[in-house]
């Protein structure tokens, strides 16, 4: 894990607004990929809304063709009554990197 950490950086935070909650708070990194490129990963935090259908246990990759079309990967997993929403367009090896490092779980599912 030490390695993984050294290709995060956290870049800084502050409050933000997710659709669907009352407050939320959005954390952002710079992954280093293997080309030594920094590339932007948000992390958006709020209490879980319950709007979509999320065990606790699995971390959630979300289908958006929005994101897609702009090579974004989005995840999303709960712990406690509290959402964790992952947005990258870092590769899915550095995404995973960044989960690790944030404690989600590594059951993958697709909604």
């Amino acid at each position: 894990m030490e390695e993984n950490q050294e290709q995060i950086r956290f870049y800084g935070g502050g409050d933000c607004h997710v659709p669907e909650t009352i407050q939320s708070g959005h954390l952002r990194f710079d992954a280093i990929d293997p080309n030594g490129e920094a590339i932007s990963v948000s992390l958006f935090i709020a209490p879980d809304p319950g709007v979509l259908p999320l065990e606790e246990g699995v971390t959630y990759r979300l289908s958006s063709s929005a994101c897609d079309a702009a090579g974004a990967r989005l995840f999303v997993w709960v712990s406690g009554g509290v959402q964790y929403l992952l947005v990258s367009e870092a590769s899915d090896k550095t995404c995973g990197d960044v989960r690790d490092l944030m404690d989600a779980p590594r059951r993958i599912k697709q909604i």
